[in-house]
């Protein structure tokens, strides 16, 4: 899997015989070959591992100042396997991993070795549904690798298989063999293995190693010549097309060769299920340090009857098929490759996702901060206008702080001018809620009824001294029928009694908040005994004025008996009658009793009427007094 992108990719290619070291730089949108480099073991002496691994590192710095890059190095394709499995098409991506997983663990069968391994899908042709490119390798094996780079000094950023790399390398080289429908052989002859991996429509369809190198012909030339491997290795390089072909221990190895390629392409169409199971061979490619031995391309072409080539990098105007694996993995170092797998130790491989994942943090930190900044400039915004609106309600409170003691002192006076109004609207309006509690009788009475006495609740209580004396055995300030009907125009010869001019010496003050407020009225009168039901006319006066919707009003009436009385109900003789109502009822009685004697003698008297006297509320108040003024506090001066 893809996981950096860097502008400057080394390949570093470790072969028995040679070490080939390549650099790619991005210029612009191509990418240039920098620098290369070949280090040849043998001609350099260099005796065992321990001192090839110390030279290296120094190697690199002089030749291609990479020392300190990041590399992407080779692994072995005999080390590793490579397997194309067809999965479920249309499978999620962490599906798909789950499949690839348990598809490795298939492949890595009984053994309890623990493996690394990565993929890569592929398009769906050739009648696959979801083919997947499937790299896996032990993780020991991996790890010594990481740790032989390691101690060399040298910065691993990635590891490929040798046989990938030169097919990435080839697809770069050569752009037009993606597209290619037939089927195409890479060949990477190496010293003592092979590799040889089989292409179509841009898709890897098998890869496979070979047990044949390039030191099989060495060993052939030196058996035939008599030498050592040293010698026949240098023959090697200066044969020529002539020498190869008289030479017919080289044309044994080459057969040996074919016969290795016949068993791979055996394999490989043994498990293809596809049009391309008969399909011929179109093109071989060559690559690898064996690759350029003479006779060799010609002769693969005569046996499969196709077109063979080398290929590599253009280096000094000449295709060099020695660093095509090299080419290949500064590619993949640079992330410019089409099958990208990455056998590298797991360690390396977090490392390499958090680096990936590294712009997603830098951006959601950038998002945050942003996100921060807006709410403080937001914040910041939201109370400079709230600290603009409370400096302009302070203006406008210190403005007010100077009107309100003038506004106190208005309401103190318009408070004085209603107390003092509250006498004459009390007084004054007992008259006109007397002649509107007249109305109201008219318009509660039924038929028959009539009335004799209507007074307010202190003229009625005026008369309780004058019963208190009479109880005593006291003095009277004079007939009682008199003092009673003062001022009543004397309708049964009462006379009125004089006034006392002691009570009227001065005005004086009244004290508003203990004026006695009007409260209820006293009726008195009679009513028809109808069916010998003395009190049916009363209740019904009763009921009439607690419930006035009960008797209706005129279309004219606005006002209507609506909530005028409410809670009326017989005086209580016991605790309210002043006295008064004997007085009252009394000439009465008699005007009665003559008058049913004259008309009819022989009916008892008061058989006709009965008597009453209700008590009637008032529903409102005309005025709300004032509270008393509060407590003076103890000590304080007296004005």
């Amino acid at each position: 899997m893809r996981i950096t992108r860097h502008t400057t990719g080394i390949g570093l290619d470790i072969g028995q015989t040679t070490v080939k070291a390549l650099r790619l730089d991005r210029r612009g949108k191509g990418i240039v070959l920098s620098g290369h480099a070949l280090l040849d073991i043998k001609e350099e002496g260099l005796l065992d591992e321990s001192e090839l691994n110390a030279s290296i590192a120094p190697w690199l710095q002089e030749k291609i100042n990479c020392q300190k890059q990041p590399l992407c190095v080779s692994l072995p394709q005999y080390l590793a396997t490579t397997q194309i499995s067809d999965f479920t098409a249309g499978v999620k991506a962490d599906e798909l991993a789950k499949m690839v997983r348990y598809e490795t663990l298939h492949l890595a069968g009984l053994s309890e070795a623990t493996f690394i391994y990565d993929y890569q899908p592929m398009p769906a042709v050739f009648g696959r549904n979801n083919p997947v490119l499937i790299g896996i390798c032990r993780e020991t094996t991996v790890d010594e690798f990481a740790e032989r780079y390691a101690g060399m000094g040298l910065r691993l950023d990635d590891m490929a298989m040798s046989g990938m790399a030169a097919v990435n390398a080839l697809f770069h080289l050569r752009p037009e063999e993606a597209s290619a429908q037939a089927p195409r052989l890479v060949i990477d002859i190496g010293h003592e293995n092979s590799t040889v991996v089989v292409l179509a429509g841009g898709e890897v369809l098998y890869v496979g190693s070979l047990m044949f190198g390039s030191l099989r012909f060495t060993q052939v030339l030196a058996h035939a010549l008599g030498c050592t491997e040293a010698e026949a290795d240098v023959r090697k390089k200066s044969l020529t097309l002539d020498d190869v072909n008289d030479e017919q221990s080289l044309l044994l190895a080459m057969r040996q060769l074919e016969a290795e390629l016949r068993t791979a392409i055996d394999h490989w169409r043994g498990g293809e299920h596809s049009e391309l199971k008969d399909a011929l061979i179109e093109r071989i490619w060559l690559c690898g340090g064996g690759a350029q031995l003479p006779g060799l391309a010609r002769h693969l072409a005569r046996t499969y009857g196709c077109e063979v080539a080398l290929f590599g990098p253009e280096i000094n105007g000449q295709i060099a098929p020695t660093y095509a694996v090299a080419y290949g993995l500064a590619l993949q170092g640079l992330g410019e490759v089409r099958f990208h797998l990455s056998l590298i130790p797991k360690l390396l491989r977090w490392q390499k996702e958090r680096i990936l994942r590294f712009p997603y943090l830098a951006a959601a930190a950038a998002l945050f901060f942003l996100l921060v900044y807006g709410v403080m400039a937001s914040f910041h915004v939201h109370w400079s206008q709230g600290q603009r609106r409370l400096e302009e309600q302070l203006r406008e409170l210190k403005q007010c702080s100077s009107v309100v003691p003038k506004l106190d002192a208005v309401q103190d006076q318009i408070a004085s001018y209603q107390k003092m109004l509250l006498p004459i609207v009390e007084y004054g309006g007992r008259p006109h809620r007397f002649v509107e509690s007249m109305e109201k009788l008219s318009e509660a009475f039924p038929d028959g009824v009539w009335s004799v006495y209507l007074a307010d609740e202190f003229s009625h209580r005026a008369n309780a001294a004058v019963k208190d004396d009479k109880g005593k055995g006291g003095p009277s300030l004079g007939p009682p029928a008199a003092a009673a009907m003062a001022g009543s125009g004397a309708m049964f010869g009462g006379a009125t009694p004089a006034k006392d001019g002691k009570a009227n010496a001065g005005l004086g003050y009244t004290n508003v908040s203990t004026m006695p407020l009007l409260t209820y009225m006293v009726l008195g009168g009679f009513t028809p005994i109808v069916e010998n039901k003395r009190f049916e006319a009363v209740l019904a006066i009763q009921n009439n004025l607690n419930d006035p919707k009960a008797v209706g009003t005129s279309e004219t009436d606005t006002k209507g008996p609506e909530n005028y009385f409410t809670g009326v109900d017989w005086l209580d003789e016991s605790s309210e009658w002043t006295g008064r109502e004997l007085e009252v009822i009394e000439p009465w009685a008699k005007f009665l009793q003559g008058f049913q004697v004259n008309t009819n003698p022989k009916r008892p008297a008061l058989d006709e009427y009965t008597q009453f006297f209700l008590k009637l509320p008032f529903a409102k108040k005309p005025i709300t007094l004032p509270e008393p003024p509060p407590p003076k506090a103890k000590g304080s001066k007296k004005g």
